[in-house]
């Protein structure tokens, strides 16, 4: 169906009725088709700054969903905009701007389901805005956001969440993403069958390595790892031989790092890989956007990142991806936000038509065979298919190793 890119209330493009659009200060126009749209889906994800390539990608393929599926979702007639949390001024998502955006959706009774958010932080900021909006909790699925405390209990959470995030009592947040401590699981499952049982941790001072330190560091303990000890880095040395001298010292049989690349991450693995040539070396996905070495120095060291690889996708997925790109790293990406949109466009179409019930038929969705496989949503939200793709660094570029579907305990 061609799309209507008309003003809303234009003539040419069905009825006179049209749901009110969003400002275009964060928003695109309306998309529709040559019916006016009783109701609205958005996409929430930072159109500008380092991830821009990926995001944009993901909107467009949100959108195709809706195109390709004649702008309707059962009987309701639906329109599309795609709004973005980014700024100018931070070349990505801002709390600020994600509860301003947040506010928008709530007020605007038309709009009647979000796919987004990007960013777990932004996800924190904007699912409680929506959940006690007027008429009822706003359906939010999120192709990316894979912060645990989102939706479940773990180690490392802070007190009173998840149930913080939804004050209304009704948890109108699911995933198509694995979330956090899945990879982790996953880590700790790949240093043990490469016979690793007594691990070092390696981490940087950033809120992301720091944080996801913590959380492998529970989850391996529960899976009968020894953690024999943990260091920081300083981003700005001019040497990590004494680091890797003091990591070798402790006898480790693999070492983790939890850490952004960006961050002198390669010289650091270098020196380890100086310092413990034999021992296993397993980076979570901080480093999944690593780009080709020059060197070989590298070379054996595996990577994690949750999501599949091109080549993993059912043909769905893989259509999705030659149409939009894989996006910038392994996992999530185009195909993650097409099923996200999908399963949003479902629940609707199940719906009475009130924002309650499509955060009730969301809860009920059962996929088969969609962009990213078959999956179901458990009773916090998650997904209960987690694929985490295992990458190896063969002669400085990252190859496809295995997939590890995880789990853990208690869930």
């Amino acid at each position: 169906m061609v799309a209507c890119l008309a003003p809303v209330g234009a003539t040419g493009c069905g009825s006179s009725h049209a749901a009110a659009e969003l400002p275009r200060s964060f928003c695109s126009e309306i998309v529709r088709g040559k019916d006016s749209p009783r109701f609205l889906v958005v996409t929430d994800l930072p159109l500008r700054g380092n991830f821009r390539e990926t995001t944009v990608a993901m909107a467009a393929a949100a959108r195709y969903v809706v195109e390709n599926r004649g702008f309707r979702a059962g009987k309701y007639a639906v329109g599309f905009q795609s709004c973005d949390d980014s700024t100018a001024d931070a070349q990505n998502f801002t709390i600020e701007r994600c509860t301003a955006n947040a506010k928008a959706y709530a007020a605007n009774e038309d709009v009647i389901g979000i796919v987004g958010t990007f960013n777990s932080d932004c996800a924190r900021a904007l699912v409680p805005v929506v959940d006690v909006a007027k008429g009822g909790p706003l359906a939010v699925v999120s192709p990316a956001a894979t912060d645990p405390a989102l939706t479940h209990v773990y180690p490392g959470a802070n007190p009173g969440e998840p149930k913080s995030f939804y004050p209304s009592g009704v948890r109108n947040f699911v995933r198509v993403a694995p979330p956090d401590d899945v990879e982790w699981a996953a880590d700790a499952i790949l240093i043990r069958s490469l016979g690793g049982r007594r691990v070092f941790v390696l981490t940087d001072r950033e809120p992301y390595g720091s944080n996801a330190a913590g959380g492998f560091r529970q989850v391996a303990r529960s899976l009968g790892l020894v953690v024999a000890g943990t260091a920081f880095w300083d981003e700005h040395a001019h040497s990590y031989a004494a680091l890797a001298a003091r990591v070798a010292a402790q006898h480790p049989e693999a070492v983790y790092v939890s850490a952004l690349w960006q961050l002198n991450g390669p010289a650091v693995v270098a020196a380890i890989r100086i310092a413990l040539p034999d021992t296993p070396v397993v980076a979570n996905q901080g480093f999944a956007s690593l780009p080709p070495q020059r060197d070989t120095s590298l070379d054996g060291v595996y990577v994690t990142t949750p999501g599949l690889e091109p080549v993993d996708f059912p043909p769905k997925g893989r259509a999705i991806i030659n149409r939009f790109g894989p996006g910038q790293f392994p996992g999530f990406g185009p195909a993650y936000a097409a099923q996200a949109m999908d399963v949003l466009l479902d629940a609707i179409a199940r719906s009475d038509g009130s924002r309650g019930d499509v955060v009730k038929q969301l809860a009920a969705t059962s996929v088969k065979n969609g962009y990213i496989g078959s999956f179901r949503f458990d009773a916090n939200g998650d997904p209960t298919a987690n694929p985490i793709t295992v990458l190896r660094i063969e002669k400085g570029r990252l190859r496809r190793n295995r997939v590890i579907q995880a789990s853990v305990a208690g869930r």
